[in-house]
């Protein structure tokens, strides 16, 4: 008999939300991450938009009771895009296998920030029949904080929809573009890297995006989150995309590196473990060391100085993206993960 997969969504984020602004191609796919594209590998894919875990349960999740967790029908898989949904789907869709991605957790215990949660966490990830993660580099730091073997983790290369994300031709006007918000996000170093490449090429537009509450240098123009829609013209638009990081483990920066390449647009981007398997270093883009503001602007500026070659580097990560780091791969890989 064939598994039912569902793969489960916090209700404030879920399908239900995504498919209406898919509808207008507001966002891409019909499902948050591509994930819609397991029902073409798999005969029984649904989905599940969940509420959060009420206050009592997530106290007693801290001492790894988890009511429903027996409740459950043979033959039926759920899996979640990351291990704060994981806690969700434990109360609101128990399977009888269960399978969950990591992202922000190794960076925190590492760093031993949000104990409390994370001890929830760490009780529900033990209970899952697999694991997955987006960087190579969290595979061990997440086996030893769970104590379980490596095994039981998989490395799940990202990708993205290539087909919402597509290249257009070089700018003639160029802009550098810079995208991002997550913690993990080294906006000190970056406004200190556009600072530089203002000061040798005042005439180039510099647009970043983010939340930061830091001041921007003169010639860059600060803008809040854009929805997708207008982030396809922001990247088209770029000669090149720049994002800068702190060290970590989980890839901070992914995503705007593979929807630049998808853009058909090269990237320059912090050199934290595990990066290096998205972006080629002088093929599809540079890798710089972190904190380093000097590398990263003189990168970038070697890039407006040779439009040929940030053309070539783009047509490279655009061909990278089409037969790789895709939704469509990325999905299929998911299904033969959970061996449904």
């Amino acid at each position: 008999m064939t598994d039912l997969i569902t793969v489960v969504y916090p209700d404030d984020r879920g399908v239900r939300i995504w498919s209406d602004l898919a509808l207008n191609t507001e966002v891409p796919g019909q499902w948050p991450y591509g994930l819609e594209g397991m029902r073409t590998a798999a005969s029984q894919v649904t989905y599940k938009d969940v509420p959060s875990v009420p206050p009592a349960g997530k106290i007693a999740a801290i001492f790894g009771m988890y009511p429903n967790a027996r409740r459950v029908l043979s033959g039926t898989t759920s899996l979640t895009w990351d291990e704060g949904a994981a806690q969700r789907m434990l109360y609101h869709a128990p399977a009888e296998k269960m399978y969950s991605g990591v992202i922000w957790s190794t960076d925190e215990i590492m760093r031993k920030e949000n104990k409390l949660r994370n001890k929830a966490i760490r009780s529900g990830l033990r209970r899952m029949d697999g694991l997955w993660c987006l960087s190579k580099a969290q595979v061990h730091p997440l086996a030893d904080w769970l104590d379980v073997s490596a095994q039981k983790i998989e490395y799940l290369p990202f990708g993205i929809d290539h087909e919402y994300f597509k290249p257009d031709h070089y700018p003639p006007e160029p802009m550098i573009l810079s995208v991002g918000n997550d913690a993990d996000r080294d906006i000190k170093t970056l406004f200190q890297a556009m600072s530089k490449i203002h000061s040798k090429f005042p005439d180039i537009r510099i647009v970043v995006q983010t939340n930061s509450n830091l001041t921007a240098p003169e010639g860059v123009q600060k803008i809040a989150r854009v929805p997708h829609v207008d982030l396809k013209k922001l990247y088209t638009r770029a000669a090149v995309v720049v994002v800068a990081t702190r060290m970590n483990l989980h890839g901070s920066g992914m995503t705007v590196a593979l929807e630049a390449a998808a853009s058909g647009r090269p990237v320059v981007i912090t050199a934290t473990p595990g990066i290096d398997h998205y972006v080629d270093d002088g093929v599809t883009g540079y890798l710089v060391p972190p904190e380093d503001a000097d590398t990263l602007a003189n990168k970038a500026m070697s890039i407006l100085r040779d439009p040929v070659a940030g053309a070539q580097m783009g047509l490279q990560g655009r061909r990278r993206i089409e037969e790789y780091f895709n939704t469509r791969r990325m999905a299929k890989d998911i299904v033969a993960m959970v061996g449904v």
